[in-house]
């Protein structure tokens, strides 16, 4: 599930001006919550949001 909610997060959205929820959270959050619930961020070109993501 985290890999598929690293995907999701690392997409950026016309809704947050371009910007991705992930770097949004990087604003607003502390780093030890991203690090303690091993959250990363997905490059723009690697993120897949098909399916066989999870194959």
């Amino acid at each position: 599930m985290t890999l598929l909610q690293d995907h999701i997060n690392s997409e950026a959205r016309d809704s947050l001006n371009g910007c991705t929820p992930y770097k949004l959270s990087q604003l607003l959050l502390e780093q030890s919550l991203h690090q303690c619930l091993d959250l990363l961020e997905i490059a723009p070109d690697d993120v897949t949001l098909k399916p066989e993501l999870l194959k």
